[in-house]
């Protein structure tokens, strides 16, 4: 058994356009229209990504947000609900509460403390669709969202996964 080959250039297919090897692999936008552009190794390791959550169609139907002509659908916002800072060197043990590949957080870090954000996802109560300006980080939208919906998870649930969290060492 042998895995099929991969193809390391990028491709968006909403501008029809193919974009050369890029040695920052993690998550790239099309310069032209801000979507998440496509590769075969992106979608190898996504792939893995999506098979390691347990609600695998949940995962794959929230993604990445839909929509057209530069417009997107935001179904849920996150509250900040406490900051922790710990070691580099331990950040290995919560592998398992967030979704970025290790390489990624290896080099965003490099010797500095993290600062891990614990949050808590709400699922607005009306989706809603936005213009955004073309940030990476952090966006501006074009019109005021109510921030008001159902947590994700239950009081308990949420509480028992940060004091897991908290835990950790």
């Amino acid at each position: 058994m042998s895995l099929s080959a991969v193809d390391e250039n990028w491709y968006c297919e909403d501008c029809d356009l193919n974009f050369e090897y890029c040695d920052k692999p993690d998550f790239l936008f099309c310069p032209n229209c801000g979507k998440v552009l496509k590769n075969d190794m992106y979608q190898y390791n996504l792939d893995g990504l999506i098979d390691s959550f347990q609600d695998k169609e949940f995962v794959k139907d929230n993604l990445l947000p839909s929509g057209e002509d530069r417009t997107y659908e935001v179904k849920y916002y996150a509250t900040v609900e406490e900051v922790i800072e710990k070691p580099s060197t331990r950040i290995g043990a919560f592998n398992k509460f967030h979704i970025w590949t290790r390489n990624h957080v290896k080099n965003y870090l490099g010797r500095k403390e993290a600062k891990i954000w614990i949050l808590r996802v709400y699922k607005l109560d009306e989706p809603q669709l936005l213009k955004r300006s073309n940030r990476m980080l952090y966006a501006n939208v074009d019109k005021p969202v109510k921030l008001e919906g159902k947590p994700v998870l239950s009081d308990d649930e949420f509480d028992k996964l940060k004091e897991e969290i908290l835990n950790t060492r």
